[in-house]
């Protein structure tokens, strides 16, 4: 038997240890909430909130380890101080005991392994507001709708951006920052503005003339056959252009007043006199 002394030392000793765990007992609170994100889009960690209400105190979070119980239980890791990780997408349940007290949540696992957007036509300023296709995807390849889409311009002066709408409203270039998750996918777009200018005949018909300020410029024909077809720059003849096929574009930086002649397309593919101006696009481009 310990001496009298020795067994006052161990009895306070005992108490000692056991005075923490009896703080962390205690009757069961009168309610435990638990909360998670609506939706848990990457694979960082999230923490899962603890509310617990003690009798006769407003609820509080709760810093304290507790047992959590996830179904199915391969769908994310969780450690007693609730910090969780999403393993894989899907829909699930998670609970929680504090004290005999329980509650739940669901838990919605989306995560995005990759961006595919559909490619974009040429944006310009007299064409009005393009909407943009974008999906997230997981890593199996499905779809998930319900991943919110993020597009940011990274000079927003060419381009005004209203959730996906697009909206041209300047000459320019910029870079689109398209995000979904952890993903995100950077698309360089520029942005023109097609020029409703007077289509002067020249040589009877067989070439057309436009009239054109100082600035940066580009014409686009595309012709139904392979076709020999030329541009020519008034004012700044290094640029001229000559080339056979379907699609003809010629690019030049006028550093004064000028224009661009070009063959007539009806009259190259068929020799018609007549100007089809719809089918010539003079655009100014950054």
């Amino acid at each position: 038997m310990l001496p009298p002394h020795l067994r006052s030392l161990v009895a306070a000793s005992t108490l000692a240890f056991l005075l923490p765990l009896a703080c962390k007992g205690g009757p069961p609170p009168q309610r435990v909430k638990l909360e998670l994100p609506d939706l848990v889009v990457n694979a960082d960690p999230i923490r899962a909130i603890v509310r617990v209400t003690e009798e006769g105190q407003a609820p509080a979070v709760s810093n304290d380890s507790h047992a959590f119980t996830l179904n199915p239980p391969d769908l994310a890791d969780i450690t007693p101080d609730g910090m969780l990780i999403c393993k894989k997408s899907g829909d699930g349940k998670l609970s929680v005991d504090v004290r005999t007290v329980k509650a739940d949540a669901a838990l919605r696992c989306r995560l995005v392994a990759k961006l595919e957007v559909v490619d974009l036509p040429l944006f310009d300023v007299s064409k009005g507001p393009v909407v943009l296709k974008a999906r997230a995807l997981d890593k199996a390849g499905k779809e998930l709708p319900e991943v919110p889409i993020s597009i940011s311009p990274s000079n927003p002066r060419p381009l005004r951006v209203e959730g996906t709408t697009l909206t041209p409203i300047a000459v320019g270039e910029t870079d689109l920052v398209i995000r979904s998750g952890s993903v995100q996918h950077t698309q360089p777009v520029r942005v023109v503005k097609t020029l409703d200018l007077e289509a002067l005949p020249l040589q009877g018909g067989q070439r057309v003339n436009f009239s054109l300020p100082e600035g940066e410029f580009e014409v686009e024909v595309n012709l139904s056959v392979d076709k020999p077809f030329s541009v020519e720059w008034r004012g700044a003849p290094y640029c001229n252009y000559k080339g056979t096929g379907k699609n003809h574009k010629a690019r030049c930086v006028l550093q004064r007043k000028g224009g661009a002649v070009v063959d007539n397309p009806s009259f190259v593919e068929s020799g018609n006199t007549e100007i089809d101006k719809s089918r010539i696009a003079v655009r100014s481009v950054p």
